[in-house]
C-alpha cells in the first residue's frame, strides 16, 4: 500500500507541475490558481481602484473569453468577455462581475484552498477542470 502512495504522491506532484505551468495569460504573465475577487466589477473599474482585480479577472478569463492582453481596464471587450463566461456558467447574464460571478469563479479556481493560497498544494490537486481532494485519497 506504501508503495501506492508514493507513486500516487508522485504523479499528483507531477500533474500539478504540468497543470500550472499551462495557467499562463497571454501576455505572459502566469495566472494565479485560486481566483478569489473581492471587489464589484463594473464597467470603467481600474486596477488602481480594485487592487489589481481587473486585471486577475483578465488574465482568469483568456483564452477563453478575453482574447487581448490584460489591460487593468474593464472596458466593452471585458463585458463581453464577463457576459461569456457567465452564459457558460449558468449565471445571470448582466457583463458585471458581482456576488455570484465571483463565486463561480471562486469555486471553479480554488479547489478548497485558503483564500490566497495555491490550490497545487499537496492537499488538493487540479486533474483537468476536477478538484481532487489529496486528503480523502489518503485517509
Amino acid at each position: 500500500m506504501k508503495i501506492y502512495k508514493t507513486l500516487f504522491t508522485f504523479l499528483a506532484l507531477f500533474v500539478s507541475v504540468q497543470v500550472a505551468e499551462a495557467q499562463i495569460s497571454l501576455d505572459g504573465t502566469e495566472i494565479s490558481k485560486c481566483v478569489d475577487l473581492r471587489y464589484n466589477l463594473t464597467l470603467r473599474s481600474t486596477d488602481t481602484r480594485t487592487k489589481k482585480e481587473i486585471s486577475l479577472l483578465q488574465n482568469y478569463l483568456s483564452p477563453n473569453h478575453f482574447k487581448q492582453k490584460s489591460t487593468g481596464y474593464f472596458g466593452s471587450t471585458t463585458v463581453r468577455a464577463v457576459k461569456a463566461f457567465q452564459r457558460d456558467n449558468g449565471i445571470r447574464v448582466t457583463g458585471y462581475v458581482g456576488s455570484a460571478t465571483r463565486a463561480k469563479i471562486k469555486q471553479l479556481t480554488c479547489c478548497g484552498a485558503e483564500t490566497g493560497v495555491s490550490s497545487s498544494s499537496p492537499a488538493n490537486l487540479y486533474f483537468g477542470l476536477q478538484c481532487i481532494d489529496m486528503k480523502m485519497i489518503f485517509t
